[in-house]
């Protein structure tokens, strides 16, 4: 790794660790997001980023356009894992059984509702695809599968009414998280690149980065990247406040069953994955899978106040070209002044030292980072919540029968 690489990867480690501290988060959890610009005012930004499956890396540097969809490998799951119980349906559907299956995952959000549901969606298949004596027997054990929940998982992630604009809707919302961001809580962060510990050994990720940043961003250029390396490996004190931070649960909306994705992830074998098709568990859930970990909260805040300081010692014509080209902002906070009514001044003291001061009035929220579990531990968690729901319902009904 270069050299630079190596400074910039240590200062964003000590800077986790220091936000960490001060925020009161999780390093058994906790992610940076990089892309801290303001959200807009709709929900599907948002929604995006929920939709997002997380890399293993304390920094997510990742493109949002470009994502890895948790919609996406949940949608290839439930069209190709099998329904429980079918075996009487696949016995009668013998060697047609490849083209339904390949039929069904041809299917598009919206397909399925336009033709009444999946029931109807396989009726009118088998009408045209099978002779009409096989039809109506598969027709009539499909029937009976229809409780079960792959069926109903396929009918809920094919249903466009679950969509927005071509994305997965959730049940957060940007109005909700403004209304939660009123309640936030204000934070004093206090750094020093020469005192704080760059060890992250001990965090989710095992000190994994991804991705590539620099100090200074806006240009490119041996002489910017210079600059950026000679900012990184100097002293950096951060001073500020981080205001109305709160943390919000990720729930997809209509389109997810939880007992689908338990379904697929606890059982690897044929009786649940069909041999010779893909996805297989091992492309979802394997350590190279696509699935291998959610966010299921993310960390927000609304409104900034920081000083930052360098000592390293710039030459006049480095503060001009680092005054007049770092137009999308300096770390940690890579925000544009203007956007979102930010402020940022960067001034140069007689010895050449850097201070950037930054400020972000309320009303501009951002997304600080997420909170991240394995599959494995998502898929407990959810045991866990309908577990305590069923007991709740359970404890509610006795109540009710004392009167």
């Amino acid at each position: 790794m270069p050299a630079a690489d190596e400074a910039m990867n240590e200062l964003q480690n000590k800077w986790y660790n220091a936000v960490v501290k001060a925020l009161g988060l999780d390093v058994n959890s906790f992610q940076f997001f990089q892309a801290q610009r303001p959200l807009g005012a709709t929900s599907d930004e948002l929604w995006t980023l929920f939709d997002s499956v997380p890399p293993l890396s304390l920094t997510n540097t990742q493109v949002i356009s470009g994502h890895n969809s948790f919609f996406g490998n949940y949608e290839a799951i439930v069209l190709t894992i099998l329904p429980q119980g079918g075996r009487q349906f696949e016995e009668i559907m013998g060697d047609d059984m490849a083209a339904w299956d390949e039929y069904r995952k041809s299917l598009k959000p919206g397909d399925v509702s336009a033709a009444g549901g999946l029931l109807a969606t396989f009726k009118s298949w088998a009408d045209l695809n099978l002779s009409p004596s096989k039809a109506t027997k598969a027709y009539a054990a499909f029937k009976q599968l229809q409780n079960g929940i792959v069926p109903q998982a396929i009918d809920a992630v094919l249903d466009d009414a679950n969509l927005f604009e071509g994305g997965p809707t959730f049940k957060e919302t940007i109005d909700a998280l403004r209304g939660a961001l009123d309640h936030g809580r204000d934070y004093s962060v206090h750094f020093d690149s020469a005192t704080e510990s760059g060890d992250v050994k001990h965090t989710w990720a095992k000190g994994e980065i991804g991705g590539a940043y620099e100090f200074f961003t806006g240009k490119a250029g041996a002489s910017w990247d210079k600059l950026s390396e000679k900012a990184s490996k100097a002293q950096v004190t951060i001073e500020g406040t981080i205001h109305k931070v709160v943390s919000m649960s990720i729930n997809p909306g209509p389109w997810y069953m939880s007992a689908a994705l338990n379904l697929a992830y606890k059982h690897s074998d044929n009786t649940v994955w069909p041999a010779g098709q893909s996805p297989t568990w091992d492309d979802l859930f394997s350590q190279q899978g696509s699935l291998q970990r959610l966010a299921i909260e993310i960390v927000a805040f609304d409104g900034l106040d920081i000083t930052m300081t360098s000592s390293a010692a710039y030459s006049k014509t480095e503060q001009e070209e680092i005054k007049a080209n770092a137009e999308i902002g300096y770390w940690p906070f890579f925000k544009a002044s203007g956007e979102g009514g930010s402020f940022s001044k960067t001034t140069f003291n007689d010895a050449g030292e850097m201070t950037v001061t930054t400020s972000v009035p309320r009303g501009n929220p951002a997304i600080l980072g997420v909170n991240v579990l394995s599959i494995g531990q998502v898929i407990a968690l959810q045991e866990k919540q309908l577990s305590l729901l069923h007991l709740g319902i359970s404890s509610h009904r006795r109540r009710a029968a004392r009167g």
